[in-house]
């Protein structure tokens, strides 16, 4: 407490009306020649950074409506894509079912003409068969008459021209 006591009695902390004024005046001074030769500059340095800060906000939002709008555009062109992908898909499957109905008319068409020419192909075997069926019955008919015209046939005679016609039918097939 000693230590305080000694503080308030040095003069520096005693008020001084005279010094209280000169202090008033020089900070009034400073104030002014502040305001007009550093306030000012100082002044004019922010209102140059707000206007750089406000045109840097401005171009960031026509960057930003830009952007919006181009963002616009690729969605319209994206969907437009995808419309054009999904018709070419459609005209691709309609292609194709076509090439199919005619692949398959074709090939109906071609087993058609198969089976015509096989039944020809058949028809034309019977009728050769046929003919060769009757030229054996024609030339076994003929032998048969020629050997019953030579001679009178007993009913061994006639047992024995059968199994000799058989086995004629047999060399000849």
């Amino acid at each position: 407490m000693a230590i305080f006591e000694s503080l308030l009695k040095i003069p520096l902390f005693e008020p001084q009306p005279g010094l209280m004024i000169w202090t008033v005046i020089s900070f009034a001074l400073l104030l002014t020649v502040l305001a007009k030769v550093g306030f000012k500059p100082l002044a004019d340095i922010i209102k140059k950074r707000e206007d750089s800060i406000r045109g840097s906000i401005d171009e960031a939002e026509k960057v930003r409506q830009e952007a919006e709008k181009l963002l616009g555009n690729y969605k319209k062109q994206l969907a437009e894509a995808r419309k054009e992908s999904h018709e070419i898909i459609k005209q691709g499957k309609k292609i194709a079912e076509n090439v199919k109905t005619e692949i398959v008319a074709k090939a109906d068409k071609e087993a058609k003409q198969i089976v015509e020419n096989a039944k020809l192909e058949i028809d034309r075997e019977r009728a050769r068969a046929i003919e060769d069926l009757e030229a054996k019955v024609t030339d076994l008919t003929v032998l048969t008459t020629a050997k019953v015209v030579n001679k009178m046939l007993d009913s061994k005679d006639h047992m024995k021209l059968i199994e000799d016609s058989l086995s004629e039918v047999k060399d000849l097939g």
